[in-house]
């Protein structure tokens, strides 16, 4: 097959990977839930001093990516599995299509969606600090652009842990790799703090098969008014390349030798 055709099947599995999530119910309900809590947050930042409008916006932020980060596993976690149980999946690997253009695709399928999610999120977090009067939107939509990377490279993780692992178990995995990604500032300084030689080998070992997420955090640029430099931002984006690169990779290759039958 040649690198037309290749990407041509890559990115048709990838449009009909978004026009089927966009319609799924666990999205609806996120949507719902972070307008609701925005709007919460910005009634209470309208009723209080400048400071705590942007200490609401901070709290909206962090509901924005606890929301996209849960949509990102949970719909990662069931995206292969789902097409096994229903069969589809047979139909789609019958055509001339390897298996590695169906993980990349579905792979481009949900962070389109991600994406879309997140800049949605962004844009009403704008408009809403634009009344109250405030107008952070380059910090609101960079730091949308960090949490949309972090989410790319958890969707890879959980798409190459349901190639051995049930949804739910996938699901609960993604979970608390996200919360050690966000834990390696405190498990560094313990170490520093700690001699212990096992807890520097897990520290070592953690660092070697799993991204410190906080590269991608910046949320704290809304409190403290930072900004990062175009070349900061494409290091952090090639960064975050090289990781979704290298779990899509392991997913494809036990993809390839996966056994779809049993």
């Amino acid at each position: 097959m040649d690198r037309g055709s290749f990407m041509k099947a890559l990115l048709l599995i990838a449009s009909v990977t978004f026009k089927e999530l966009i319609r799924e119910k666990t999205l609806h309900g996120l949507l719902v839930v972070f307008l609701l809590i925005s709007i919460f947050s910005l009634i209470l930042g309208q009723l209080s001093f400048a400071e705590q409008v942007r200490m609401s916006l901070d709290f909206g932020l962090s509901v924005m990516h606890l929301s996209v980060v849960g949509l990102s596993l949970i719909l990662g976690a069931q995206l292969v599995q789902r097409e096994i149980d229903r069969k589809t999946i047979f139909t789609l690997l019958v055509k001339p299509l390897q298996r590695t253009q169906y993980i990349f695709g579905k792979f481009l399928g949900l962070s389109a969606l991600i994406f879309f999610t997140t800049f949605l999120c962004t844009l009403f977090l704008v408009l809403s600090m634009r009344y109250l009067g405030q107008f952070y939107w380059r910090e609101i939509f960079t730091t949308g652009f960090g949490q949309w990377i972090e989410c790319s490279i958890l969707i890879a993780v959980v798409l190459f842990l349901s190639q051995f692992l049930k949804p739910p178990v996938t699901i609960f995995c993604g979970v608390a790799l996200f919360l050690i990604g966000h834990w390696f500032e405190t498990l560094r300084f313990l170490t520093q703090k700690n001699p212990d030689a096992g807890l520097k080998i897990l520290h070592d070992v953690l660092t070697f098969v799993f991204p410190n997420l906080e590269i991608w955090n910046w949320k704290g640029m809304v409190i403290y008014g930072e900004f990062l430099s175009p070349l900061h931002l494409a290091a952090a984006f090639g960064q975050g390349l090289l990781w979704m690169g290298a779990y899509l990779f392991l997913a494809a290759l036990l993809m390839e030798r996966r056994d779809l039958i049993a």
